[in-house]
């Protein structure tokens, strides 16, 4: 069934409206200073299905109830990490806001109470270990849900007895203590420390907000300035005069945790999520500092809109992120729905006020697609941990919309309004510091990476398509591919080392030139690769033993399709031959006929002289989706090669928003021409333009009329 967003808000709007007055008219918010707009309806009927999930995790054991009432939501793990007293604390937050907001289903002393003790005393300056025997703090992660816990304790401080209040504010007290005369860790390669620094924080924040008049107090405001400043820090902050919160820059930083070009890395590659995580974390400290009637320091702003100046690149119309070298948590499971409030309300940022109107739709359509409260639902592998992390970001949206006032507007329509944003863009953009390109074209976004992940990625436009935005996944084999060799292990295959590279870039596209041993060394991969105008990419390759090798399977030109309840999940297969209905979850392979395939009439694949396949996941294969896999070249059986002998040549085209006939029009007019010069391909784009990619037999990419001349990369 198709959902339609426009109706979903026209129906689901004033209803929550009418509910969210009726409550306020029961028992005024306390401390608010909210304007009331469109999204946070929607956020409080988030929170109310959350809560109805989370009552079915809700444990409280008689052996706990002695003396007082504790109990916990989930396993009541002490060392249980995401699962454990994190999830705890988000989930207690979620309770207490309501409360606040004038639900009264959940006396406090029904949840939130005993739950707040049950993670006090379970906490290192207890006396009580977690069902597993364990007791958790004092570790990675720890100061943040005691920041969590201290924040929800505030809201309904008035509703707790003197003892639950003193056993909270031991546990954030301690916490906080913990970095008084602690420096910020820096960042290692490929594993920034930026959202470390920033959970930290909120331990000292929440501390303020508590205990204001505490003797540690200023020692806890200059931990927050600390760890502020340096949880964005770049190079060029080290040597900054600019005075900041009372100090030039420089005397507050002794990190780096971000590239020159502001892209940050963790887990290994780009990640989008941790180059946004930072700030939306910095500004829930913000929240504690509002909350408490304290101005927000500098120090929880600093290079944020820097980031967001990076990060523009890669958002997309529908609120989401194109993940230019893959994704390894929930695919929309919309956990940046924060970030876009934080930049909409403390930054006053129009293009961010509308992605949080459309990205908290989306999460509430998929939270009633569930059925039964959650965000994410059964695709996800980490269950309650991933709905409570969830839950908080929506608490800390409510929350920023009250304390931060005003969302930036625009006097125009939304689609001005994003056209506005991305007008004063550049149109392709590198960004050397993490290693990959974005090409935003008039039909979409187009990106190739040639550093942590060798993958391309193609997201058609969804500024038309907002009832149906998601038809690509993050896929890291994407484009350029991967071999399986005979005797060698999985984590072998997926290395690689790019040995030279160039990158060019002008307002037409990006043109690239990659030569890089894949497969540990045993295979050489050379690649061209370009983007145009009105949104095409185009790609060779070509593959070379560098020892004798047996090749059992080729998945060349990989595409990965979402097929899923959240993509309405069934996609159109055009090619040739008909049409073809892929209904999700029904695995299936189904070999293409000819040189083209078209899905939805949203992305055109043109392969030639090698066999397309589409492949039909049965199950939710990724985190967060299901995910099908259009191949552009793809065989299976021993094949075995010496030392020098070309193990595959690979010719493709991706077309973003085009319908079949102008994706078979297109491959008519492809042709491959082969000599001792290299491959060249020559086709002609919708818009009638002639265009020539050529990758010679010396590395060297040839794009129309000029060279890109691929140099030694660095190590």
């Amino acid at each position: 069934m198709k959902f339609s967003l426009l109706a979903f808000w026209m129906l689901s709007l004033p209803l929550l409206s009418a509910n969210l007055a009726g409550a306020a008219e029961k028992t005024a918010p306390r401390d608010e200073i909210s304007r009331r707009d469109e999204v946070p309806p929607l956020l409080r009927a988030m929170l109310l299905d959350y809560r109805r999930y989370a009552e079915t995790l809700w444990q409280q054991p008689a052996a706990l109830n002695d003396a007082e009432a504790m109990g916990f939501w989930g396993s009541g793990r002490g060392e249980g990490g995401n699962e454990g007293a994190r999830a705890v604390t988000n989930t207690a937050l979620v309770y207490a806001l309501l409360f606040r907001e004038g639900d009264r289903n959940f006396p406090i002393a029904q949840r939130v109470a005993p739950a707040l003790r049950y993670t006090a005393a379970t906490h290192v300056s207890g006396t009580l270990k977690g069902t597993d025997g364990k007791q958790w703090g004092n570790s990675w992660q720890s100061a943040m849900w005691a920041g969590n816990l201290g924040v929800a304790a505030w809201l309904v401080r008035d509703q707790l007895d003197q003892g639950t209040l003193m056993a909270v504010r031991r546990v954030v007290a301690a916490e906080a203590n913990r970095f008084i005369d602690k420096k910020p860790p820096t960042m290692a390669p490929g594993d920034t420390k930026a959202e470390e620094i920033a959970w930290d924080l909120t331990a000292s924040s929440s501390a303020l907000l508590l205990m204001p008049d505490h003797a540690n107090a200023a020692a806890w405001h200059q931990t927050v300035l600390r760890y502020g400043f340096n949880a964005l820090a770049v190079e060029a902050d080290k040597s900054s005069t600019q005075v900041a919160d009372g100090k030039p820059l420089r005397e507050w930083i002794s990190t780096v945790q971000q590239n020159p070009d502001f892209t940050l890395e963790n887990h290994g590659f780009f990640h989008p999520v941790y180059a946004m995580i930072a700030p939306a974390t910095m500004a829930q400290a913000a929240v504690a500092y509002r909350l408490g009637g304290r101005p927000v320091p500098q120090a929880l702003q600093h290079n944020v809109l820097k980031g967001w100046d990076m990060l523009r690149y890669v958002a997309l119309p529908d609120g989401e992120w194109l993940y230019p070298q893959g994704l390894d948590w929930d695919l929309h499971d919309y956990e940046h729905l924060h970030y876009w409030t934080m930049l909409g309300t403390l930054y006053r940022d129009p293009l961010a006020t509308l992605l949080e109107k459309r990205i908290a739709g989306y999460a509430r359509r998929r939270q009633i697609v569930n059925g039964d409260g959650r965000f994410v639902g059964p695709s996800s592998n980490l269950g309650f941990a991933r709905e409570a992390v969830q839950a908080e970001r929506v608490a800390f949206s409510f929350l920023m919309h009250q304390v931060f006032g005003a969302l930036a507007t625009a006097a125009v329509t939304d689609a001005v309004q994003w056209q506005r944003a991305v007008g004063g863009m550049q149109p392709a953009r590198a960004f050397n510091g993490a290693g990959f390109v974005v090409h935003r074209t008039s039909r979409g976004v187009l990106s190739f990476s040639w550093e942590n992940h060798l993958m391309g990625l193609a997201a058609p436009q969804s500024q038309t398509h907002l009832d149906a935005p998601y038809v690509t996944t993050p896929l890291v084999t994407s484009l350029a591919g991967r071999f399986t060799l005979e005797g060698q292990d999985a984590r072998d295959a997926r290395r690689f080392q790019v040995q030279r590279h160039a990158v060019q870039t002008d307002k037409d596209g990006f043109a690239a030139a990659i030569e890089t041993n894949i497969n540990n060394g045993l295979l050489r991969q050379h690649i061209a690769v370009a983007s145009v105008q009105p949104g095409i990419l185009v790609y060779i390759d070509r593959v070379v033993a560098q020892q004798d090798v047996t090749v059992s399977e080729e998945q060349g030109l990989p595409l990965g399709i979402q097929n899923d309840e959240n993509s309405g999940n069934r996609r159109y297969l055009h090619t040739q031959s008909g049409t073809q209905t892929i209904i999700g979850g029904q695995a299936q392979q189904i070999g293409i006929q000819g040189n083209w395939a078209n899905v939805d009439g949203r992305l055109g694949v043109i392969a030639l002289n090698t066999s397309l396949l589409y492949n039909a996941a049965g199950k939710h294969n990724r985190p967060g989706a299901r995910e099908d896999t259009l191949f552009g070249s793809w065989r299976r059986g021993a094949q075995p090669f010496k030392a020098g002998d070309t193990v595959a040549q690979r010719t493709g085209l991706w077309l973003l928003n085009s319908r079949r006939e102008e994706t078979a029009k297109v491959a008519a007019s492809a042709a491959i021409e082969r000599g001792k010069d290299g491959i060249m391909v020559r086709f002609t784009a919708p818009d009638n333009r002639r265009h020539a990619l050529l990758l010679g037999a010396d590395g060297i990419a040839r794009w129309n009329d000029r060279a890109v001349t691929p140099v030694r990369s660095l190590p």
